[in-house]
């Protein structure tokens, strides 16, 4: 969200969940879909660590700020190159 932690810690909490029911309904109906469905689980984790980035950043705690960082960037960087194709090839 890039807004603030707490943007980013609400984000995740409507999105993990949203995740879960779709990715379930996918299983149970056309599991073709599982992927995509799977897409808000991913970005309530990306935000999950942009939240956590923001928190620790907030505290001065570089060491944590690096690890979340770079589970943010794990995302940006590997997942959404990686997973939308992946996931858009499968449907």
């Amino acid at each position: 969200m890039c807004f603030s932690a707490e943007a980013s810690f609400t984000a995740a909490a409507l999105l993990l969940p949203v995740g879960v029911v779709s990715v379930t309904k996918a299983w149970r109906t056309d599991r073709r879909y599982v992927a995509i469905c799977a897409l808000p689980i991913l970005f309530g984790l990306q935000q999950l660590s942009e939240g956590l980035v923001w928190t620790a950043g907030e505290a001065g705690n570089m060491a944590a700020v690096n690890r979340y960082t770079l589970a943010y960037m794990f995302f940006t960087w590997l997942a959404w190159p990686v997973w939308v194709p992946s996931a858009t090839f499968c449907v």
